[in-house]
């Protein structure tokens, strides 16, 4: 992912997610036992009620329920995929899953969105994204798929892709129009509006326009939204006619039944609710701010939730009054029901389950107030994993998958020895020839330093008290432990961390010690979820280091610089798009192949492999960005650097930069301003990252960087046994941190911007040059925050407490190590970070092939194929399941006359083959599976004897990987006899098999060993 959306001159570390991830697979059962990680408990008690149905239904919904029609139809994300979720009032509002969007992700993580249901009921038209694109300009302007799913069935069909992730998208109306957007340029600062017919699942037109505009409204006379502050009609032809001047800043448009619009808009602290016709604006009344809520209701009309004592009473044009207690994030399409709160199980988390894992299926805790009688229900609503299940593939195409599954080809055909063998290195390169290189994608150079799947560079998953550990030494400037020679096995030079990368202190004086450890924590909690390496990973397994957008074109979304080109094979890899942010705090800067600074090549390695030597390279680059503030004349309150809240601004431009006077052309310069919390890409009645709720984490969009990762610091994740991951800050007397609640601060002449309007221009003139603002008087420890230490100057780095047992290292007692031959799933049996040596043992040659060879089909599975830390001698590969069903990919065979019959998820084929050197004689085939990153059942292994023309016919035996769940790691033999084996034997195993979802399970890919 893009570290600097706007190219500013200083460039910093980078982002990622909000949130950890929750894997969603179910194990199963049998053979030698080894104690797991135990499942996290869903909630439950006696307040707590299954599916979130409302009890008593009569009393609480009134005596019509069971023939209404009203229905809520909201979503939440996980890491499985982004849920839509339906509650009917004649089934007491009990929750089920009406489908599941999703897409294969290199590192795993979680997916988030926007949802609306469009006038009829008929239709939800989601927006969704994995969670991390968020915390790009890229990602919010244009990361997002765009679906439409039938709420009677559970049909999902794609729309669009690229489109925006902005809070007020998508935008329904009260037929089946709906509205999406698009930005792009400097700032955002072009518009694409899609308009979409929900019905057929189409866009029928698509405009552009020079300017920012937001809060999009279909409406029966004409298509609306928000730009330089004033609603506006938009013309078929991108231009925008100015129709209304609101009382503040818009945060809510929506069309009313009349023909006009209804909207909330920011005054100063309050919300103020409007009526717009022809004929002008009409005042409706107004509250607290953070107390009244606009919603779209199912027969067109709108309703005001929250305080409306306030409001106007007995007017025609009023929307419906729906007294509420709280803020609440859905209301079903009649108003009879209220979703407070829905909170998928991961935000809260500071670590994934990871591969494997024995976590619960997904599970969403809702809390819904039943507004007949105020009632309030809480409930755990479990993801059904049958539901319809839409994949957007990772090269761009779309699979629909039926409740039941697709029908599948027949089983176990022989494999081809075809694709791209990836066996012995990281990536796949060296891919089809680009007709122009200077435009067409490129395939076969990654852009990356430290590449994904390298046995070399394996990162070590940190517990998150490591994480406290390692950030308070580093702001004390005494992180100065020794790493061994090998660390983890990379094979670099013995080093001291911050001797590697030392302090470089802030001020005049290059003054150490004065980060705030909670600002360090916060940062790390934003960018990674506390994570050094890949989300699959939890603590003590090792695995591909956590990356950004490695592969490029957000590593799996099709471009539009595919249509422009007229291409027919989509593009998922680009690599010179990549993002090369890598670990714990996502270091970006200097950690491409071609760069040469900052980092040298040892340190790029501890950088991607060590979390805290990460650590220590982001304090270096959080205390530049404070230089930069500071030499700028910038530094708020006085400028203190011990006070949590003084780093705001540093914060701000670590993700957006700082443009430096001689930047641009016409003379400006400052900070960038995707991040000015006036930007209206973001809700003007936001309350503070997580003050609500954990649930704003799965809405990272709606805030700027600087203040999710002051949300993260003022109120910590857990880790996965709900404990607080890292401690909170030593507050005021607020109990809080004192962060800026006007967020019109920095909108001033100085950038053209006013309170009201933001920035018209969005260009280099919105940029903010100062002057220096202040939002605490007098800043002292009564009315700021400072940091909290956890760990001494002299504590040493606390014991990795695992998730999972040590991966075996050595043959079961009883075996023939002499005689037995083990094929690893490695080039160099050493490569591990657990110091297993696997030499005595090893005999053969094992390969990996992706794809196939006659089109780019061979180089897109490697995006899901991981290296893992575990399995026999430390390191194993995991991908996932997929339909082996059959058919014609024209988008891939193009360079042939006619496309051949192959399986539809042929870009996505994994085969892995295990060819011992042996002596001819009957053997027992043992399998190897690891404690975790196994969950298929029936994987049909294939075997082939080399004895003769007998030899090449391959026998069929079944394995059930999700035996792993009571078993543990062990070795599982294939078959009950021995096997008379040949020179040329092989064993061979493919991630297409029958009975699979699109993606489904993981399928481990371990050792092999055959015993006499």
């Amino acid at each position: 992912m893009a570290r600097h959306p706007f190219r500013s001159p200083i460039r910093r570390s980078r982002r990622v997610l909000t949130t950890g991830a929750l894997t969603a697979a179910v194990l199963a059962t049998t053979a030698l036992p080894q104690a797991g990680a135990q499942p996290t408990p869903a909630p439950s008690g006696p307040n707590v009620v299954a599916d979130a149905a409302v009890p008593s239904p009569d009393g609480n919904l009134g005596k019509g329920w069971r023939t209404s029609t009203d229905q809520l139809i909201t979503a939440a994300g996980d890491d499985t995929g982004f849920h839509i979720y339906r509650a009917q009032e004649n089934k007491a509002f009990a929750w089920d899953t009406l489908a599941t969007l999703t897409a294969p992700l290199p590192e795993g993580g979680t997916w988030s969105g926007n949802l609306c249901v469009t006038g009829s009921g008929r239709y939800a038209v989601a927006v969704y994204a994995p969670t991390a694109a968020a915390n790009r300009a890229e990602g919010v302007d244009g990361g997002g798929y765009a679906a439409v799913v039938d709420t009677t069935t559970g049909q999902a069909r794609q729309i669009a892709a690229r489109v925006s992730l902005a809070y007020f998208a998508p935008a329904c109306g009260a037929g089946e129009r709906v509205l999406l957007s698009r930005y792009s340029g400097p700032e955002g600062r072009t518009t694409e509006v899609l308009a979409v017919d929900a019905a057929t699942a189409k866009v029928t037109s698509t405009v552009r326009s020079d300017q920012q505009i937001t809060n999009l409204a279909p409406s029966a006379k004409g298509d609306f939204g928000v730009a330089d502050g004033s609603v506006v009609r938009i013309g078929g032809d991108g231009g925008t006619e100015k129709v209304a001047s609101p009382a503040g800043r818009v945060f809510t448009l929506n069309a009313a039944p009349d023909g006009g619009l209804d909207l909330l808009s920011a005054k100063e602290q309050r919300a103020v609710a409007e009526h717009w016709t022809p004929n002008g604006l009409t005042g409706l009344g107004d509250a607290p701010l953070d107390r009244l809520q606009l919603f779209r209701l199912g027969d067109g009309r709108n309703a005001l939730v929250g305080e409306t004592g306030g409001l106007k009473k007995g007017a025609a044009e009023a929307p419906v009054a729906l007294p509420a207690e709280k803020p609440v994030a859905a209301l079903s399409q009649q108003g009879h029901l209220a979703a407070e709160d829905v909170q998928p199980a991961w935000v809260t988390r500071a670590v994934s389950f990871g591969a494997g894992s024995e976590a619960d299926v997904p599970q969403v805790t809702a809390r819904v107030r039943a507004m007949h009688s105020g009632a309030r229900i809480t409930g755990a609503v479990t993801t059904n994993p049958s539901a319809p299940r839409l994949l957007t593939d990772a090269v761009g195409g779309l699979e629909q998958a039926p409740a039941d599954g697709p029908k599948q080809a027949p089983a176990a055909a022989p494999m081809a020895q075809t694709g791209q063998d990836i066996s012995s290195w990281g990536d796949v390169t060296g891919g089809p020839a680009s007709a122009n290189p200077a435009t067409e994608p490129n395939w076969s150079t990654p852009k990356c330093a430290v590449r994904r799947n390298d046995p070399n560079n394996q990162a070590m998953q940190p517990t998150p008290a490591m994480v406290q550990w390692a950030v308070d030494r580093a702001v004390t400037s005494t992180l100065d432990i020794q790493r061994p020679k090998g660390y983890l096995g990379t094979g670099q030079p013995a080093y001291s961390i911050q001797a590697m990368f030392p302090e470089p202190g802030i001020g005049p004086n290059k003054q150490k010690g004065l980060v705030p450890a909670q600002v360090l924590l916060g940062l790390v909690a934003q960018e990674s979820n506390l994570s050094q390496a890949t989300w699959h990973a939890v603590a003590g397994d090792s695995g591909n280091p956590l990356m950004g957008v490695y592969y490029g074109n957000d590593n799996l979304l099709r471009t539009a610089a595919d249509a422009a080109a007229n291409r027919t094979t989509p593009v998922a890899i680009n690599y010179s798009k990549g993002d090369c942010g890598y670990g714990i705090a996502q270091i970006t800067d200097g950690m491409a192949a071609a760069d040469t600074k900052p980092w040298t090549p040892a340190q790029r390695t501890a950088i991607a492999t060590d979390y805290a030597a990460n650590i220590a390279a982001a304090l270096q680059m959080l205390e530049d960005k404070w230089e930069i503030v500071r030499k700028a004349g910038l530094l708020p309150n006085g400028g203190d650097p011990r006070f949590i809240e003084n780093w705001y601004l540093a914060l701000w431009i670590y993700n957006s930069g700082f443009y430096q006077p001689g930047s641009d052309p016409s003379g400006y310069y400052g900070l960038g301003y995707r991040n000015n919390p006036s930007n209206p890409i973001y809700p003007s009645n936001r309350q503070g990252f997580l003050r609500a709720s954990y649930g704003d984490a799965a809405k990272p969009a709606n805030w700027p960087y600087q203040e999710k990762v002051l949300g993260w610091a003022e109120r910590p994740q857990n880790d996965y046994k709900g404990n607080m991951a890292y401690a909170q800050p030593n507050f005021s007397v607020l109990h809080s941190l004192n962060l800026p609640s006007n967020y019109s601060l920095f909108c001033g002449s100085t950038n053209h911007c006013t309170p009201g309007t933001g920035c018209p221009a969005l260009n280099s003139s919105c940029w903010y040059p100062g002057p220096a603002v202040s939002w605490i008087d007098n800043t002292s420890d009564l009315n700021a925050s400072t940091q909290k230490l956890a760990y001494s100057a002299s504590d040493p780095e606390p014991a990795m407490v695992a998730r999972y047992p040590k991966p075996d290292c050595a043959l079961p007692s009883g075996w023939d190590a002499v005689k037995t031959v083990v094929v690893y799933t490695q080039f160099s049996p050493d490569k591990n970070a657990y110091g297993c040596n696997g030499n005595q043992e090893k005999g053969g040659k094992f390969t990996l092939r992706t794809g196939d060879n006659y089109s780019h089909a061979a180089y897109l599975a490697q995006i899901d194929l991981h290296q893992f830390g575990a399995g026999y001698g430390g390191r194993m590969y995991f991908t996932h399941t997929y339909s082996n069903t059959t058919g014609t990919q024209p988008q891939y065979y193009q360079y042939l006359m006619k496309a051949p019959q192959v399986p539809i998820n042929i870009s996505h084929r994994v085969v892995a083959t295990w060819s011992p050197d042996l002596p001819d004689t009957a053997y027992r085939i043992f399998v190897h599976l690891p404690s975790h990153g196994a969950q298929a059942p029936n994987v049909p292994y294939l075997i082939y004897s080399g004895c003769g023309a007998n030899g090449l016919v391959p026998s069929v035996t079944t394995l059930d990987q999700s035996q792993t769940k009571s078993l543990g790691q062990n070795w599982y033999q294939l078959g009950g006899a021995k096997t008379i084996l040949c020179s040329g034997a092989r064993v061979q195993v493919s991630n297409l098999v029958d009975g699979s979802d699109f993606s489904g399970p993981d399928i481990a890919i371990d050792a092999v060993a055959f015993t006499p």
